[in-house]
């Protein structure tokens, strides 16, 4: 395993899980936020300059993606020899955010600062958790918003290259079998 996509709604624990699989697979780290987003201005790049970083991400021999997005990520998910995906409820969610935005607020390191902000962009993610309606699919290669039940969909299709974590047991558990896979294999006893 060398190309792993963590997907799930904001607030699941992407990025943290992310760099943590980035580091048992010694493999570089890409947040897709900022693939779609200028860092330092927050524009947002075209669909034709997402799809070119993403498919340069996709030709790497070895990488651990997350992100939220459905459509111009497909090339990720294709590529991806595993797919994980935090399916964590929309409290939890909301909690985690919470917590991000305060321990940000403490260090005086918000790059989102402000609780008005933050309440909008809580109230703005109940759409990911609670639209249960697949709706119209994303285009492949193209814009669409993710929703729950559209990263269902997605996810199901991988098969066994797709995992659903739901709990916490069930990331450490998936991390467990992570670090097995990528210890190197131990020398063969000659007797």
């Amino acid at each position: 395993m060398r190309r792993v996509h963590v997907t799930g709604g904001p607030g699941s624990g992407k990025t943290t899980l992310a760099q943590r699989v980035g580091v048992l697979l010694d493999a570089p780290v890409y947040e897709m936020d900022w693939v779609g987003w200028e860092r330092d201005t927050g524009r947002e790049r075209t669909v034709e300059e997402k799809l070119e970083r993403v498919h340069g991400i996709a030709a790497q021999e070895t990488w651990v993606t997350e992100g939220t997005m459905l459509g111009w990520t497909d090339a990720l998910l294709r590529a991806a020899d595993l797919v994980i995906w935090l399916d964590v409820p929309w409290p939890v969610a909301v909690w985690r955010m919470l917590l991000r935005h305060v321990r940000a607020e403490l260090r005086r390191a918000n790059p989102h600062p402000g609780w008005r902000r933050l309440a909008r962009f809580a109230w703005y993610t109940r759409h990911y958790y609670l639209d249960l309606q697949v709706g119209p699919p994303v285009p492949a290669d193209g814009e669409g918003r993710a929703t729950r039940a559209r990263t269902a969909a997605r996810v199901s299709a991988l098969g066994a290259r797709g995992v659903r974590c739901r709990t916490s047991r069930d990331v450490a558990s998936l991390l467990a079998s992570i670090a097995q896979a990528a210890r190197p294999s131990s020398a063969v006893d000659p007797r």
